[in-house]
């Protein structure tokens, strides 16, 4: 469940897509690569050497290409040991292919060992331009990294291309428009190297999307009078110890992830699983959880910046635990999956020992990809809240119809207002309780990710647009870029 903002090392492609306008040398070497004079070209190519640099050449490269505003949302050692993670996966980069899509945006196909991935670099569109962000993901040729989906029109000829072209052993997509799932298709295997195909129905992981579900959950029981936005840690966790550090941190700055509460991306971290007696429930685990994490020594100030932390929400769930006298399922099960009939959700992995025809997640990429086992991991209910909820695909559009109808101003789940509140960062960041909002012209597309390693879900909303695009996978978010990049096709249809 690693930073679900931009969950891979370098992932995470936006803006509607461009029809391709330039597609240059085809070479295997860097050095022979026929880069383009602009500014695009040159921030990609900065990224291509310092990713088969090392660690001080990464360390450069986001000194001088990031904003000032970007470095201070994520500490400068998160991302060299991240580039320093894939670079170590992946090894050396040899573009192949340059693909422009005007002055900020551009694609480099590159070779990596044996694979090819697809490298695409956006910049903000602000003089002077810094990097807006880079993503990263497989490609199984050439072609498949720079595929024009826009020209592929029925969803599941779509589905399928993009499965291949990403190796995912299955996808699944949906379509809301007008407040209606209007279309959705699956493609591919439950498992590799077995027959049985993927379904509709079948459910996928949806990892850190679950932050949502719990900020939704929190939402309601504001609304009920039960919790309050402004409700402070010491209040809502009365007899706690805890550093004086967190003592006045609010529900929404736990929420927004500024509450300085460190990531805890690592479910063994300070071994705590190993402290939990046999036994435990899901509640009595997250209260322990609080009272461990809030004497850990925070990341940042509190209310200082933007530090993405899955205890944060294990915290508060054990708040909204404490406050409604019922488990974090049971809230869950009450605010969200009935109203919206969700038929196929709930808590883990879609397969265990009750239940074998689901999709099973895979570990690696490419041809090394690898089912995973039974038992080989969870991720502790004291986590749960931050990424453990499972459902099909048409499940998670219907929760994106409720948040759309909401930011819409209609009630519905929850208020209009409290939907609102839910998707408003603080000022100068992008992250809202559970959302990452981004401007694109004078709209906005509300988005977020999730993964455990194994499986990948996004989401994406467009209010102004009235639309909603979900897509749920049972590898890793390595191939967020590509499905993205098909959602943005699929968007720009309306």
């Amino acid at each position: 469940m690693n930073r679900s903002r931009i969950l891979s090392a370098l992932v995470a492609a936006r803006l509607p897509a461009i029809a391709l306008t330039c597609l240059l040398s085809a070479t295997a070497q860097a050095d022979e690569v026929a880069w383009p004079d602009t500014i695009a070209a040159q921030r990609a190519r900065a990224f291509v050497d310092a990713f088969n640099g090392d660690d001080d050449a990464a360390r450069k490269f986001n000194e001088t290409h990031r904003s000032p505003a970007a470095l201070a949302k994520r500490p400068m050692e998160q991302r060299v040991a991240q580039m320093r993670q894939m670079r170590a996966t992946l090894g050396k980069l040899e573009p192949m292919k340059i693909v422009e899509h005007g002055s900020y945006k551009i694609d480099v196909v590159a070779r990596a060992g044996k694979e090819f991935v697809a490298i695409r670099v956006e910049l903000e569109a602000e003089p002077p331009h810094f990097l807006d962000r880079v993503g990263v993901s497989p490609a199984a040729s050439p072609e498949a990294a720079t595929r024009d989906y826009a020209a592929i029109k029925p969803l599941p000829e779509l589905v399928e291309t993009v499965r291949g072209d990403t190796r995912a052993p299955a996808l699944a997509v949906a379509v809301v428009r007008g407040g209606k799932v209007v279309d959705e298709a699956v493609a591919g295997v439950r498992e590799l190297k077995k027959p049985e195909k993927a379904e509709l129905t079948d459910r996928f992981h949806i990892g850190s999307v679950t932050k949502s579900l719990t900020s939704t959950v929190v939402g309601r029981l504001i609304e009920r009078g039960v919790l309050r936005w402004d409700l402070k840690l010491a209040e809502g966790l009365p007899g706690v110890e805890m550093r004086e550090e967190y003592r006045d941190v609010t529900l929404e700055m736990l929420l927004q992830h500024r509450g300085g509460i460190r990531a805890y991306t690592d479910g063994s971290e300070d071994n705590f699983r190993a402290r939990l007696a046999a036994g435990t429930t899901g509640s009595e685990a997250r209260a322990q959880f609080a009272a461990f994490i809030l004497n850990a020594e925070p990341v940042a100030k509190p209310g200082s910046s933007t530090n993405y932390s899955n205890a944060g929400y294990g915290v508060a769930a054990a708040i909204a635990e404490r406050a409604a006298k019922k488990s974090w399922e049971e809230l869950l099960e009450e605010i969200v999956f009935k109203p919206l009939e969700l038929k196929a959700a709930g808590f883990g992995w879609p397969v265990n020992e009750q239940r074998r025809d689901q999709p099973r997640g895979h570990f690696g990429r490419g041809e090394a990809l690898t089912p995973q086992p039974d038992g080989v991991y969870n991720l502790g209910a004291y986590l749960a809240p931050a990424g453990d909820v499972h459902c099909s695909i048409h499940d998670l559009a219907l929760y994106a119809a409720a948040h759309l109808k909401g930011l819409r101003g209609e009630d519905g789940l929850l208020k209009a207002e409290t939907m609102k509140r839910l998707h408003t960062p603080p000022a100068g960041a992008d992250y809202a309780c559970g959302w990452v909002i981004r401007k694109e012209g004078d709209s906005e597309v509300h988005w977020h990710n999730g993964s455990a390693g194994t499986f990948y879900a996004m989401v994406m909303i467009y209010p102004a647009d009235d639309v909603a695009l979900v897509a749920a996978a049972n590898c890793s978010a390595e191939i967020e870029p590509t499905v993205v990049r098909m959602l943005e096709a699929i968007h720009d249809r309306r």
